[in-house]
């Protein structure tokens, strides 16, 4: 049976009002319904941030749900907006949708609060704070300037060359870019990663083990005077051209993001089947 907040409180109070030496039996009953009670007030305060982050487009995305999953169980390489997502093998399809739809969430009410161009910094945190609070396990890293030696900049270079730090992330970021590079100008994940990110992307190498998910998160800014097709390949002018970057792994708390999973889903509705999209390795 389920109960309401308030018919739970309505319990503990008469209870605890009419038997002060309530039996040690009765008094583990109501300390269980104190922590059902501490439990429904952090989903509630949860999905109230929810729903003040985005409206609600419940209908389009239950329309969406089952093509992603096809679409994870299939490929391990996907766009996610702005960011590039390589899943390990041995992610459930599930497992690939929540870190998916929890990114997407976050870039999306991200970009409602910042302009991730002109505002990059604010925009990464707002990013990172909200990913925090529906469940990933995320801190405040500082972003570094990458330094080149040449008199060209190439981002994807750039990028593998920093994600060097995670050994057991790199091979599979290696194939993903690798495989994204010979993609046409024109293909449905070039366009919409080059258009999401602006030049701001992230990469997202996840892997999970004993159910946990576990994500090696690199952050990028290029600063640039052009914005060409297909800029992760592109080689910048040194001389003119900036690369910031942070790294950091992160673990979602399944505990934490089931609870809430179906309300970040209906908050993203057709932005799903507008900004995510898959490619073979």
């Amino acid at each position: 049976m389920l109960f309401k907040v308030d018919q739970i409180k309505n319990y503990l109070t008469k209870n605890q009002a009419k038997t002060p030496d309530i039996h040690f039996q009765n008094n583990t009953t109501l300390d269980t319904l104190k922590n059902i009670i501490m439990e429904l007030h952090e989903t509630e305060s949860l999905i109230a941030y929810i729903d003040d982050l985005l409206p609600d487009h419940s209908t389009a995305a239950k329309n969406n749900t089952a093509i992603l999953s096809a679409n994870a169980i299939n490929t391990n390489a996907n766009i996610v907006a702005g960011s590039i997502a390589y899943f390990d093998k041995n992610m459930s399809a599930q497992q690939c949708e929540d870190v998916m739809y929890s990114t997407l969430f976050a870039q999306i009410a991200s970009d409602k609060r910042c302009d991730r161009k002109t505002q990059t910094r604010d925009w990464y945190r707002s990013y990172f704070d909200i990913l925090n609070k529906i469940g990933w396990s995320t801190y405040n890293t500082p972003f570094d300037p990458y330094r080149t030696t040449g008199n060209t900049l190439r981002p994807s270079d750039a990028v593998l060359k920093i994600m060097e730090w995670d050994q057991e992330a790199l091979p599979g970021l290696q194939k993903t870019l690798q495989a994204f590079s010979t993609l046409p100008d024109d293909s449905m994940p070039v366009r919409v990663f080059d258009s999401a990110s602006n030049l701001t992307f992230q990469t997202l190498t996840t892997t999970s083990a004993y159910d946990q998910i576990v994500t090696t998160i690199g952050s990028f800014q290029v600063i640039a005077r052009e914005n060409p097709k297909k800029f992760l390949f592109y080689s910048f002018p040194a001389s003119t051209t900036e690369l910031n970057f942070s790294v950091q792994r992160i673990a979602l708390n399944s505990d934490v993001y089931n609870q809430i999973r179906q309300n970040v889903i209906a908050k993203l509705g057709p932005y799903i089947s507008t900004y995510i999209t898959s490619f073979e390795l």
